[in-house]
């Protein structure tokens, strides 16, 4: 391992267990392939838990799809949440290891030539994001508990291996903040560089090592283009199933909240909307963090070009520098998805205006259909 996966590892040392722990990074001393190996049983195990519920679960809506609204919504819920998580942990377990050694690799110079900036911030981000992990997992276990034995009597008694995939099934949803929370600490990281960088381009000011720190830039954009191609597929799966639970669940949560019997089940939409609406906002806001530290780095160099105090050649250094400047911006990271999703905290605000406003359609259509019962039922009173 590289001095800097060694330094991120001790700083985030929570998250780097928990990803040992579910068998997607390996530890110094420890072989890769008892990590893969472990990681591998360890899908296998929460894979087949989730197609045993599936298919358990909703096998009784499968005449009813497509023919029946709530059993057409019960059936993609389910499929979406079992795509996603099977999805994203595999491309972690196949992809996550090689990844990061390749991503250290190539900021490991540009860590000795900043002169190790302190990683302190990644540290609070990964620290808050473990607790935030277990906290969605166990609270949602907790609630789902609750509504199986209280809220929702069954015909048929639960038997225990049900209730043993049910819960594996619901700890295997940390899958889905893991892989947000890996971006968002490998994107700090990348924010903290671009930083240092500015810093010191005006704080040593100099026509020496203006090159070297064009250098650097481009080599931190390039470093976030990896990761934004890397990591393409797991944060669209991420979006698409952020975006269809707050369709589904924000209007299953109008429902709940009106049935005071369903207390908890309401806690636990509440707590299935807030988690989606947590991952889409840090989706969206590490790509703006990036993206807002790279064009301060070219606005410093910029400067740098143009101190007046700097002995530099109009005719041969100034047109260099204005060249190195130029190439910058092409290698700037641009957080879009396949073509189709453009990642920015502007994503949060505009799922939130269509989830509004489908919940504003349904429950407008409600009252109507309602409206319409009443007039039925006060015409057939007249007959």
């Amino acid at each position: 391992m590289t001095g800097l996966r060694n330094r991120f590892n001790g700083s985030v040392s929570g998250l780097h267990r928990l990803l040992h722990f579910l068998g997607l990074d390996s530890s110094p001393g420890s072989s890769k392939w008892k990590t893969k190996l472990w990681g591998s049983i360890g899908f296998l195990v929460m894979f087949q838990a989730g197609q045993y519920v599936f298919v358990l679960r909703s096998f009784p809506y499968f005449k009813c799809f497509l023919v029946k609204l709530n059993a057409t919504i019960t059936l993609l819920d389910r499929f979406t949440r079992f795509f996603s998580v099977g999805s994203i942990h595999l491309i972690l377990l196949l992809k996550l290891d090689s990844f990061l050694d390749s991503f250290f690799n190539q900021l490991n110079p540009i860590d000795l030539q900043l002169c190790l900036p302190k990683l302190s911030r990644v540290r609070r981000l990964a620290t808050a994001g473990v607790v935030w992990i277990f906290f969605v997992c166990n609270s949602q276990v907790i609630c789902a508990t609750y509504v199986e034995l209280v809220e929702a009597p069954r015909k048929y008694s639960i038997s225990l291996l049900e209730r043993l995939q049910q819960f594996i099934r619901l700890e295997s949803y940390m899958i889905l903040d893991v892989s947000v929370v890996i971006f968002c600490t490998l994107g700090e990281l990348l924010v903290i560089y671009y930083r240092q960088l500015a810093n010191d381009v005006i704080l040593c000011p100099s026509s020496k090592d203006f090159f070297l720190f064009s250098s650097i830039s481009t080599q931190l954009s390039c470093t976030a283009a990896f990761l934004r191609t890397q990591f393409s597929s797991i944060l669209l799966v991420n979006c698409i199933h952020s975006f269809v639970c707050l369709l589904l669940f924000a209007d299953a949560l109008i429902s709940e909240l009106q049935n005071p019997n369903l207390k908890i089940t309401a806690l636990w939409t509440s707590i299935v909307l807030i988690d989606c609406l947590v991952r889409l906002w840090l989706i969206g806001h590490t790509a703006d963090k990036i993206r807002t530290a790279s064009q301060r780095c070219i606005r410093s160099l910029r400067h740098l070009r143009d101190h007046t105090l700097l002995d530099i050649n109009p005719s041969y250094q100034r047109n260099q520098i204005t060249l190195a400047i130029v190439e910058i911006p092409r290698t700037l990271p641009h957080f879009k998805l396949f073509g189709m999703i453009t990642l920015s905290k502007e994503l949060v605000f505009g799922v939130l205006e269509t989830t509004a406003a489908y919940i504003y359609n349904s429950v407008k259509w409600f009252q109507i259909k309602n409206e319409k019962v009443d007039i039925l039922r006060i015409q057939s009173a007249f007959i």
